[in-house]
């Protein structure tokens, strides 16, 4: 029952899906933007810096906003260990605080066990930035996604800030992600609507609350306008790190503690140091983005890479329980921008692939040849919410090289694609990850099998896509 439960609330969430739910909505950001274009403005040197972003490409020709953009990368929205793009925390580590045992309050365990990470990130990507901006953004990060970042912290649907210091008081996790919560993550925070760990859903009031109408003029909210100076600030130190890279890491950590400093803690050492508790929160990651930036990107933004896989269909006939076995080797185009208009397209997985399949079920007295079928085909990945999987249209041309009569055949279907497990490594190369799949598969050449449950086992391997840095002007 709850499995149907599951089944039909996915297939709900596919079909209203809006993004604009998970973050300031798309107006809202492109207005944030374009603040903070307005604030930068009205610094001394403020054209200067816009003016030097533009011509070394860290910025586009005539500041259009695209920091709006990042919502529409799906795996983005609905992949767990991606919710840092939107400045969110994992349901695991939701469960994690609201089930704690401790002293600690839950929004106070929420924020130590998500701010690291996400911070972790913001720093990667800052210095991949600074090191190579044209290549980070054509690969699906950027400075427009690291801006979508920074907004993102404000809305009160992701984040818990104080009033008064606009200090962090936690980071939340996406009520979607999950039928069941324990009560205290659903409950409103004090004088709020908005819940104590959770992003509503849908709707989400905290996400419009960037902007307030005086007559026909729009004018931003406290909140608003501190996201507003907040990604005013991160262009400042981009510029500046840009032309002295060797300042980067101590402009981000500075950066980190006036916009992300956790309330009522202090900072030691790069560390933000909390009273009545031994945890604490590092944000200087230098060492470790040094020692491996591939290992990094990796962690952060893989996808699919090669996959080998085993296969077996059954058409439920009376002679046999498996009608074919075969085995398929797909190679995974990497998603691309995730800043531009179209990003839903650009950022959807696409993979090519081949298969030889023997149709255990043939006729009497056809050969081992002619029972033998070659196909290419071409496959997409959608990303589902509440479980770890993807939803995999594909489609493809038959190919039956010693059959008496039609040769050519189109066949099509779809694929619910799991990776449990963990990574393991053959030498030195990529990751892999066992693969399982099912789903179903219609080929109108085949009177034996034209409607078919499809079973695959196998593994993929994974891999970030890095673009090679251009050179970047430093004067």
């Amino acid at each position: 029952m709850l499995m149907m439960k599951q089944l039909l609330y996915l297939l709900i969430s596919l079909f209203t899906f809006n993004p604009a739910v998970h973050a300031f909505d798309s107006k809202g950001h492109q207005y944030l933007e374009q603040q903070a274009y307005k604030l930068l403005r009205n610094y001394p040197n403020g054209q200067v810096i816009l003016d030097w972003l533009v011509q070394n490409k860290i910025l586009s020709e005539g500041l259009p906003s695209r920091s709006q953009y990042p919502d529409n990368a799906l795996e983005r929205q609905f992949t767990q260990s991606r919710q840092g793009y939107h400045f969110m925390t994992s349901n695991f580590n939701v469960l994690g605080a609201a089930k704690s045992k401790g002293d600690l309050p839950q929004q106070e365990e929420l924020l130590l066990r998500s701010l690291g990470p996400s911070l972790q990130m913001m720093y990667y990507f800052f210095r991949e930035i600074i090191g190579n901006p044209q290549g980070a953004s054509q690969a699906g990060r950027g400075i427009y996604v690291l801006m979508h970042i920074v907004a993102d912290s404000y809305s009160t649907e992701h984040t818990s800030r104080d009033s008064a210091t606009t200090q962090l008081r936690t980071i939340k996790g996406w009520k979607i992600s999950r039928l069941g919560w324990p009560k205290i993550a659903t409950s409103k925070e004090p004088g709020k609507e908005t819940l104590l760990l959770l992003h509503h859903g849908k709707p989400a009031p905290g996400d419009r609350e960037w902007f307030y109408l005086n007559g026909n003029d729009t004018v931003l909210t406290a909140a608003g306008m501190n996201a507003a100076k907040a990604m005013c600030e991160l262009l400042v130190i981009t510029y500046e790190a840009s032309r002295q890279p060797a300042s980067s890491d101590a402009l981000v950590c500075h950066y980190f503690e006036q916009y992300f400093q956790p309330y009522q803690s202090s900072i030691s050492n790069k560390t933000f140091v909390f009273a009545g508790t031994p945890k604490n929160v590092h944000y200087n990651f230098g060492d470790h983005y040094e020692a491996n930036k591939k290992a990094v990107i990796l962690h952060y933004d893989r996808f699919p890479f090669y996959s080998l896989m085993l296969t077996a269909q059954s058409g439920f006939s009376k002679q046999n329980l498996f009608n074919t076995f075969g085995a398929e080797i797909e190679r995974y185009i990497s998603p691309r921008a995730a800043d531009k208009a179209f990003a839903l397209i650009r950022r959807t997985p696409v993979g090519y692939g081949f298969g030889v399949v023997y149709i255990n079920n043939h006729p009497p007295g056809a050969t081992f040849a002619s029972a033998l079928r070659f196909k290419g085909f071409v496959s997409f990945s959608f990303a589902l919410p509440l479980i770890n999987a993807s939803l995999d249209p594909h489609g493809g041309i038959s190919v039956y090289p010693a059959a008496s009569s039609t040769r050519f055949s189109p066949h099509a279907g779809l694929d619910l694609v799991w990776n449990p497990g963990k990574d393991w490594y053959f030498i030195n190369s990529h990751p892999r990850t066992l693969r399982l799949t099912l789903g179903y598969e219609y080929d109108p050449w085949n009177v034996f099998l034209q409607n078919s449950i499809k079973l695959k086992i196998g593994y993929n391997t994974w891999h970030g896509r890095i673009v090679v840095p251009k050179r970047i002007s430093r004067g």
